[in-house]
């Protein structure tokens, strides 16, 4: 069934020269970065139904739920709301953060099982080893590039400059 869902999508067969494989390179980099992969249990189907969250800012979650539709899927919701957590690191005071993050909910079992398929970690990424699929290491530079992109767009910070230093720029971390 999922198989047959992702041919109608013109998701199946996925080769190099596949028009929807660049979409589905930024989505897999920037889930593995700022994303969720999991399962919950449906109670109206009675089942294990896997499903997808992409977490970030409003607008880039705005940009994101386009390449969902651009593969023929919906986003089913956008939530936001306003977190307060402490970091505890040894050796330091506890820092108090405050914030307000975003989730974009994906609630597709056939494209939940792609991306896993591609390399997307299911899970706590915290809890569970995660690396860069093998065959992006092995794809073309444009598959690579994409790749990063997806995942740096996730994971890096903006490029800001040194206070009274006009001319070097902060690492990205």
């Amino acid at each position: 069934k999922v198989m047959k869902e992702l041919q109608q999508r013109n998701l199946l067969p996925l080769t190099s020269k596949s028009q929807k494989l660049p979409i589905l390179i930024k989505l897999l980099g920037f889930l593995t970065g700022d994303g969720w992969l999991g399962s919950y249990y449906s109670k109206k189907r009675k089942m294990h139904m896997w499903s997808l969250r992409a977490i970030g800012a409003k607008q880039d979650l705005e940009a994101i739920r386009k390449d969902i539709e651009e593969l023929g899927y919906e986003a089913n919701y956008l939530s936001t709301q306003k977190y307060n957590s402490e970091i505890c690191t040894r050796g330091y005071e506890p820092r108090k953060i405050e914030g307000i993050s975003s989730q974009l909910f994906i609630n597709s079992q056939s494209l939940s099982l792609l991306l896993y398929a591609l390399g997307l970690p299911k899970g706590n990424k915290s809890r569970t080893e995660t690396t860069v699929p093998s065959w992006i290491k092995e794809a073309t530079l444009w598959i690579k590039r994409l790749y990063l992109a997806g995942l740096f767009g996730a994971e890096l910070t903006k490029p800001a400059q040194r206070k009274n230093e006009p001319y070097n720029f902060i690492e990205p971390s």
